[in-house]
Parts: structure tokens; C-alpha cells; sequence
């Protein structure tokens, strides 16, 4: 290690203790009820916000037709999964915070989540990655397989029961469950996310999904209309769909590219995945968005407002935005954020 790489070293390692310091108070600020989540097999509730699942919720719905969603969305399809920190209603800002040019751009979003600011912005041949390899199962099943995906969906939604929700949950604690059809894997997701409590992406640490039951048996199913929509983008504009880490999918974008950037929040609860996203995650992150910005490629970052935000990103631009939230580990948290808007242009 050469002198120079040995100081650069040092800083990055004494950074990081700091903002860790700073993180860890402004976590401490912003917890109200400072109960950890387990990240063990969730089913009945004890662990986290999740509510506890009872008798008294019923036994479920079985043999219902499935009530369904518009397909229509602000700029384009609405995305067919519920996803928290999901941008759909934060469109309008976004578009009005675009490059002039993006449309000439090559685009790159390296945490896909719902896919809401894809398919709202509809940009031509995009890259887009998310580390959740059932997310991307999802669009690709979609976009290949969508006669045998909306069969899977309709057997799915005939029983909504407790019991159905928790066989089709454990799924993925057998062996084999990987080497199922593509679209048997997305249609499970898609069926766990609008049936389980508050629309929640969880895993535990072995990587298995454990959020419980959400005690409804109302639940609307996406329109075939809506997929059908997703799917057209889909297979018109064959977006690059990947698996892995943000800065190795970043590593080809420079000048003439567009980035968008919505990652896991600094701050919040980050656990939502194996792995998590933590603070080291984020300093990386930092470090990415500023080698990005010395290649020339522009970039627009999604991020909480709160001063280490600021600190980390000083000297960009930053906007200011009130972001509306759908999905929250707290069913009566879902209140209107303050977040900003980063960008290098």
C-alpha cells in the first residue's frame, strides 16, 4: 500500500466512525418506540410493529373473484407491487427535476424496488438492478412469462385464508424452492405483497421472507390491465435487468448517462433485506455518487432530509420535497417525510 493510498485509508476509516457516532444519536431521535425488530420466523406478530394474527381476524376468504386495481398511473402503468419508499407519487417532482437532455441519455437505476420511476418515466433501453432477486424474478416473469403468471395469480387469489397465506410463505424454507419456475417465484411475491400485514418486504437473517398474515380478505389484485401494461413497456424498450452490487451495475456509467438513485434510507430502518443497508453501505454510496459526478454522468439521488444527509452531500444541489408514504413498518406511521432531492447538475 503506497503512502498516499494509507492516508486515504485513514480518513475513509475515521469518516465513517463519525457519521456511525451521528447516525447511531440521530437514530436514537427519531425512534419512538425503540423496540428491535427480530429478524428470526415471524408468524404471530411478537416481533417489531407487526400486529399479532388471532381468531378474531376470521379465517379468511376462500373461493373469492379477485377485485382488482386501475391500471392508470401519473405519466405511465402503476407498478404491480407495493414497494415502501416507492416514488410513484413523487413523480411529478422527479420529472421536474430531470436533466433537459435524460431522454438522450443512457439510464441507469441501481435500486429498482417497485419500478415505479421506470415505468412512470418509460425511459428507452434502461438498466436497472435490485440486490432482491424475487423483485427482479417479478419483472422478468412479466415480461417473458405473463400468460403463465396471471394463471398462477388467479389459483393464488381463490384462497386468501391465514393458513394459505402461511403455506405460500414458506415457500422458500424448502428445498429446491430456487429451481421453481420463474413465474411460480413472482407470483408468490406478488401474492405475499398484497396479502401480508402492511405491504412489508422482510427477510430474517437465513434470507426468508417473515412478515406475518394481514388479517384482510379484501384485498384488490392488480388489474390484468396494469400487467399487461408493464409488460409492453417491458418487451418494447427490453430493459437490462441484473442482481448485484450498486456500484459494480455503476461501474459503466460516465458522461452521457443518466443515474437515478433511491436507495435504502440513511437513518431509517434498514432491515428490510438479508444484509441490510447500513451505514458502510451509505459511505460507499457517498463515495459512488462523487465518482459518478468526475466521470461526467448526471445524477439524481433520493435521500432523507436530515443533517447528516446534508453533511455527507454538501455542495450539490438539494430540493427540498414532501414524499406522501403508503407502506410503513408502523400502520399509523404512514405520514408525509421530508426528503430531499440530490443532484450534480
Amino acid at each position: 500500500m503506497t503512502e498516499l493510498s494509507a492516508v486515504h485509508m485513514l480518513v475513509f476509516v475515521a469518516s465513517l466512525l463519525v457519521i456511525s457516532l451521528v447516525l447511531e444519536r440521530l437514530k436514537r431521535s427519531m425512534t419512538r418506540s425503540g423496540r428491535p425488530i427480530d429478524d428470526g420466523d415471524v408468524r404471530n406478530g411478537t416481533a417489531g410493529d407487526c400486529p399479532e394474527t388471532g381468531a378474531e381476524a376470521g379465517a379468511g376468504a376462500k373461493g373469492k373473484m379477485m377485485k382488482t386495481e386501475p391500471v392508470g398511473g401519473l405519466t405511465g402503468p402503476k407498478p404491480f407491487l407495493k414497494w415502501a419508499g416507492g416514488k410513484y407519487r413523487l413523480l411529478p417532482v422527479i420529472r421536474a427535476n430531470l436533466p433537459e437532455d435524460w431522454r438522450e441519455l443512457t439510464y441507469f437505476e441501481p435500486f429498482l424496488g417497485g419500478g415505479a420511476v421506470m415505468l412512470g418515466l418509460q425511459p428507452h433501453w434502461p438498466n436497472v438492478n435490485d440486490r432482491n432477486h424475487d423483485l427482479i424474478d417479478a419483472f422478468n416473469a412479466v415480461r417473458f412469462q405473463m400468460d403463465l403468471l396471471l394463471g398462477r395469480l388467479e389459483e393464488l387469489w381463490k384462497d386468501l385464508s391465514e393458513e394459505r397465506y402461511y403455506e405460500i410463505r414458506g415457500m422458500d424454507r424448502e428445498e429446491g424452492f430456487r429451481r421453481l419456475p420463474t413465474y411460480v417465484r413472482a407470483a408468490r411475491l406478488i401474492y405475499l405483497n398484497r396479502t401480508c400485514y402492511n405491504g412489508l418486504y422482510r427477510e430474517n437473517s437465513k434470507g426468508r421472507f417473515n412478515v406475518p398474515w394481514g388479517r384482510r380478505t379484501d384485498v384488490k389484485f392488480p388489474s390484468e390491465s396494469r400487467f399487461r401494461a408493464v409488460e409492453a413497456y417491458l418487451k418494447r424498450e427490453e430493459p437490462s435487468l441484473s442482481c448485484i452490487d450498486f456500484a459494480s451495475f455503476l461501474a459503466n456509467a460516465r458522461e452521457g448517462s443518466f443515474v437515478y438513485l433511491d436507495p435504502p434510507y440513511l437513518g431509517g430502518f434498514a432491515g428490510y433485506q438479508s444484509g441490510g443497508f447500513g451505514d458502510v453501505e451509505h459511505l460507499r454510496l457517498r463515495n459512488v455518487f462523487g465518482e459518478l459526478d468526475s466521470r461526467g454522468a448526471k445524477c439524481l439521488l433520493s435521500y432523507p432530509d436530515n443533517e447528516i444527509v446534508r453533511k455527507l452531500y454538501e455542495g450539490y444541489r438539494m430540493i427540498p420535497v414532501s414524499a406522501p408514504r403508503s407502506i410503513s413498518r408502523d400502520g399509523g406511521g404512514r405520514k408525509p417525510v421530508a426528503e430531499l432531492l440530490i443532484r450534480n447538475y
